[in-house]
């Protein structure tokens, strides 16, 4: 054969090729053993008619798929676009159009060959299997669906014994039905079963075809393709395409000699693809993608999925360098580091914190002092300083000489001395205003917050004195909405109700989960800081004061809070824990009754109160959901009582109410005696819920072996830090998830394998992101920060 035959052969063989990547599709969809996959291209014969079809549209796809991709990188970094999502269905569907055709042509072709006796009968054979199975799904409404599953199954079997036992045949005419017989059959399948099928559970197909491929030659574009299923990243994805369509051009347009050694090389670099995708490139598939009907996996195990690929490339992607931090600082941003940046970022490196850019909930929550001069600032430092601390509830956290010095601190603060004295030698003089009170402090109204930042001559203004507002034990949730855009849902009469959302909202956006401003306002009754709270002193005006946690719609500066390393509470022991096999099947959660000051009955609407009264209750209705296969996971009505020996919630005491109110309260629950710290790892799940502030048994909870269950308003450094549904599960302030993710995650065979990895990796994590002097990096950074804005050279 002529090297110009050959090179105008290749195409037709990368078609073919391509086509057996669907093949892998039919083994994922009919639930087919895997099974090793051989392409043969020393063909000297071939259908006229298949190869006048294949070399033009096989260029022509290479060139699409070479274009399209390129624009898909581009986009790949705004996943959330609609155009990312559309050019994804694009490719797909006018791939699958082409080799339909392609598909009906080679049938036709091959029982020409019949009549001359010239096909091999076993090929013949598997044809004719694949044809008959291409037609069952038009029967889609006359066959039962379980019989046509079957049937499908039935006939792709055994066609793909008969491809393995003639896999060395050597007439691509032979080939190219075989390979391209199961994208017709699985045409029938909607795109979107075919596309998320195929990426999330194809990982060893190009494995297997080098394998089995020790007398074949590979086409490129064939191993590309494959290994472009096990790449779920849409950078991976991307890259795969370009690479792949360029050596399918190549190969198309250079002599066999010449083009040899790039098949060689091309197969050895997308070897390293399969090996990369399980640690670095599995990034998220679009959210629409997901939501499909076809798909047979629990909700919940989508969201653990795309939390740990987006964890896993976060992981990554952490700066290795001074140079590259800095570069990822001023990206996030859109300034430059503080001065002292390149000592925090050696602090850091030095005790190997594995998230070194992860930092953006603590960072921004300083964002609005930018919109106040430093001088304004520096007096309103010295203004808050000269308050009498009994009426003010500030505390003053000095620098001076390299050393740390707390005034009128309280339990909150009592090891922030202990905790700085690791980074104090890297700090200027300065002085911080801290926050005593569990709650936050400074609510900013919505047009304030959006005036212009300050010019040069805003510096010599004269600073007006601010002001304390205490709204303690009334309802302030008009108060704390301000900070809301005027059309936001909280402050829209047309969210006052709400409807209940037809599905189970697992929370997959848990940055949306805790902005108040995009909640209805029905949740004013759903967290007793919204409705009661036990004290609420807060200030209108951009005073620069640090609290350890706060909701979304303050302005509170964010810093680390030392009550986690406090030994008498929060401290882990790990002699306390158990075995993960040992623990009981349990979501467990005991403590007292706070949250709020409770009055008048108000305590109904306190978060605690709600959380121990709904688990309590077995004639409460729920949603659960069920799975009877093949079918998807659908959700059925039922009440508590079929999931409430899992629940373990109960009051040990009843503090912060009226006397009227405290009795209340002793009547509707029942009282369990107070645990001790080590009582609560005997339970595969913890809870987590706020009280007055944040929770302080989050840290001891994550570092054991248990899993936890975190439901919160009030936000923390951390933030970042702690991946949801990989470090925790996240639960909703209306709990209407809790009974099925309690449900799934206890009993379910697939969800007890999710919970345990969860709770492994929260131990794990937790042991590297929440120690000692990560809390003290942590202020180190947050501290030059602040120090940066009180500088008149900012």
């Amino acid at each position: 054969m002529s090297n110009s035959a050959n090179g105008s052969q290749r195409p037709a063989f990368a078609l073919s090729a391509f086509c057996a990547w669907h093949l892998r599709m039919e083994q994922v969809a009919l639930n087919i053993p895997e099974a090793p996959l051989k392409f043969v291209v020393q063909s000297k014969k071939y259908c006229p008619s298949l190869q006048k079809l294949h070399v033009p549209m096989s260029v022509l796809v290479a060139i699409i798929v070479l274009l399209a991709s390129t624009l898909y990188l581009v986009t790949a970094p705004h996943r959330q676009e609609i155009f990312a999502e559309v050019l994804c269905w694009s490719l797909i569907y006018v791939s699958s159009r082409i080799y339909t055709l392609t598909a009906f042509e080679a049938l036709i072709c091959n029982f020409r060959r019949s009549s001359n006796r010239k096909i091999n009968k076993k090929a013949f054979a598997s044809l004719s299997l694949l044809s008959i199975g291409t037609v069952i799904p038009l029967a889609k409404g006359y066959i039962p669906t379980d019989l046509n599953f079957q049937l499908r199954w039935l006939f792709s079997q055994i066609s793909l014994y008969l491809r393995r036992e003639s896999a060395q045949s050597e007439d691509a005419a032979e080939i190219a039905p075989r390979i391209i017989g199961p994208a017709t059959l699985l045409w029938w399948h909607t795109i979107s079963f075919m596309l998320v099928s195929d990426m999330k559970v194809a990982r060893w197909l190009a494995a297997f075809t080098l394998a089995s491929a020790s007398k074949a030659t590979i086409v490129p574009l064939a191993l590309a393709y494959a290994v472009c299923a096990n790449a779920t990243g849409l950078y991976a994805l991307s890259l795969l395409l370009v690479l792949s369509a360029s050596a399918n051009l190549y190969a198309s347009l250079t002599p066999a000699r010449k083009s040899r050694m790039v098949h060689r090389i091309t197969i050895l670099a997308f070897i390293a693809f399969p090996l990369c995708s399980f640690y670095c490139l599995n990034e998220l598939l679009p959210q629409s993608f997901q939501q499909s009907d076809h798909l047979h996996h629990h909700p919940i195990y989508y969201l653990a999925t795309e939390a740990r690929a987006k964890f896993e490339v976060a992981q990554h992607r952490q700066s290795r360098s001074l140079a590259e931090a800095v570069a990822q600082y001023e990206e996030r941003y859109g300034h430059s580091p503080p001065p002292g940046f390149d000592k925090w970022y050696s602090f850091v490196v030095e005790n190997s914190a594995p998230f070194i850019d992860e930092y953006n909930f603590m960072t921004h929550s300083l964002d609005p002092y930018w919109h106040v001069s430093p001088k304004v600032l520096r007096d309103y430092i010295e203004q808050a300083s000269a308050m009498p601390p009994k009426t003010s509830h500030l505390a003053v956290l000095e620098i001076k000489d390299q050393q740390a010095n707390l005034r009128n601190g309280n339990h909150q603060h009592s090891q922030l001395v202990r905790l700085l004295q690791p980074v104090v030698q890297f700090l200027p003089n300065m002085r911080m205003i801290l926050n005593n009170l569990d709650e936050p402090r400074v609510i900013v109204p919505h047009d304030v917050r959006s005036l212009p930042l300050p010019t040069e001559s805003s510096t010599t203004q004269n600073t007006s004195p601010f002001t304390f507002t205490d709204l303690g034990h009334q309802n302030p949730f008009d108060t704390i909405i301000l900070s809301c855009p005027a059309d936001s849902p909280a402050r829209s009469a047309f969210t006052q109700a709400g409807e209940r959302n037809p599905n189970i909202p697992f929370i997959f956006n848990i940055t949306k989960a805790h902005d108040v401003c995009q909640s209805p306002a029905s949740i004013s009754g759903q967290h007793g800081l919204l409705n009661s709270p036990g004290s609420f002193i807060f200030t209108h005006q951009l005073v620069p004061i640090a609290s350890t946690s706060k909701i979304s719609t303050f302005q509170d500066i964010v810093f680390p809070s030392s009550y986690y390393f406090r030994d008498d509470i929060s401290r882990f022991n790990g002699s306390w824990d158990r075995p993960w096999e040992e623990k009981e099947d349990a979501v467990y959660w005991r403590g007292s009754g706070t949250g709020g000051h409770w009055h008048d009955g108000s305590w109904r609407n306190g978060h605690r109160q709600r959380l121990v009264h709904f688990t309590n209750s077995p004639k409460h209705e729920i949603r659960l959901m069920q799975q009877k296969l093949p079918e998807p996971w659908k959700i059925y009505q039922s009440t508590l009582s079929e999931i409430g020996d899992m629940l373990k919630f109960n009051f040990s005491s009843f503090i912060q109410c009226k006397y009227r109110d405290c009795s209340a309260q002793k009547k509707h629950f029942s009282k369990a005696p107070r645990d001790t710290l080590q009582d609560s790892y005997s339970y595969k799940i913890l809870y987590s819920v706020d009280g007055n502030s944040f929770s302080g048994r989050l840290y001891r909870f994550l570092k054991s072996n248990s899993l936890v269950f975190i439901q919160n308003l009030f936000l923390e450094w951390h933030e970042d830090q702690l991946i949801p549904w990989v470090h925790y599960v996240p639960i909703g302030v209306g709990m209407e998830e809790l009974a099925e993710t309690t449900r799934y995650l206890l009993k379910d065979p697939e969800g007890q394998q999710i919970a345990k990895r969860i709770a492994q990796d929260s131990q794990d994590w937790s042991q590297k992101v929440l120690r000692e002097v990560d809390m003290s990096a942590a202020l180190l950074r947050v501290l030059l920060e602040y120090n940066r804005l009180l500088q008149d050279d900012r």
